[in-house]
């Protein structure tokens, strides 16, 4: 499913279109909406999407089956991940854990990755396509939708795909979307918690907003986006008090005012 790129992507789709049942290159709505067509189009019990940066694992779908039939009724199944660099090196392997509802949704003890994921066909017809609304954090709010429901998926650490990190990604690109979309997905369910998870759910989703606020400024400046990174300091400035250690928000200002660019060790 391309959304009309501009790149080479359409002519290697040509070149493997006897491979596959479908393709289309065509204005979308954006991931979560070009995804959404695809699942409409599958006849498969078991259904997943993976981006075009990220591939599958020799046997994965037949390991993937395999789960599903030896577990009666299974639902959501999220597998291991080996995690490379850009050039296909493995760096880490990703083994993922259950997490509750709370925590998924303030972005706390995070034990999903998206290119393991698998789900049965009614399950996607019961908690509902992806929020076409979202660009980044989409499959986040489908996961706590799932959980809000009653969804628990099965673990296991077989790795099943590889996930690339690279700059030109959503998430090496613009990590900072995540965070402003995670407080949307958290308004999605605010009327539905209590006082008291509302708290701690604001409390998680603000500690890890934290966390990615220098490094956010410092990929700014990084691409030479000493703009965007003042908009961010000046808008975020009620983060700027929890950030620790502060020697990191003094001298993300101090580059942002002299030189425009990142510390050395950020390059690293």
């Amino acid at each position: 499913m391309d959304g009309k790129s501009r790149d080479d992507s359409v002519e290697i789709i040509r070149h493997y279109e006897g491979c596959v049942t479908h393709w289309c290159s065509e204005p979308d709505g954006g991931q979560a909406d070009a995804i959404n067509k695809g699942f409409a189009l599958a006849t498969g019990d078991i259904l997943a999407f993976i981006n075009s940066d990220d591939w599958y694992q020799p046997g994965a779908f037949a390991a993937v089956a395999g789960f599903f039939t030896a577990n009666s009724g299974l639902d959501w199944l999220i597998a291991g991940v080996d995690n490379c660099d850009e050039q296909g090196n493995v760096c880490d392997h990703y083994i993922p854990f259950e997490t509750s509802f709370l925590d998924c949704l303030g972005r706390q003890n995070y034990g999903f990755h998206q290119p393991g994921m698998f789900w049965s066909r009614d399950m996607i017809e019961r908690v509902g396509p992806f929020d076409t609304r979202l660009s980044h954090a989409f499959d986040h709010e489908f996961w706590c939708r799932a959980l809000f429901a009653g969804v628990r998926p099965l673990c296991v650490s077989v790795p099943v795909a590889f996930f690339r990190r690279h700059e030109s990604s959503k998430t090496g690109s613009d990590p900072w979307q995540f965070r402003v979309e995670s407080w949307q997905v958290y308004d999605c369910f605010r009327d539905r918690l209590s006082r008291a998870d509302r708290r701690k759910v604001k409390s998680d989703l603000r500690r890890w907003q934290v966390v990615g606020f220098a490094r956010t400024v410092y990929t700014a400046l990084r691409s030479r986006g000493r703009m965007r990174a003042l908009r961010i300091l000046a808008h975020y400035v009620y983060l700027i008090p929890r950030i620790r250690p502060r020697k990191m928000f003094w001298g993300a200002l101090l580059r942002i005012l002299t030189t425009g660019r990142p510390p050395a060790w950020f390059n690293q």
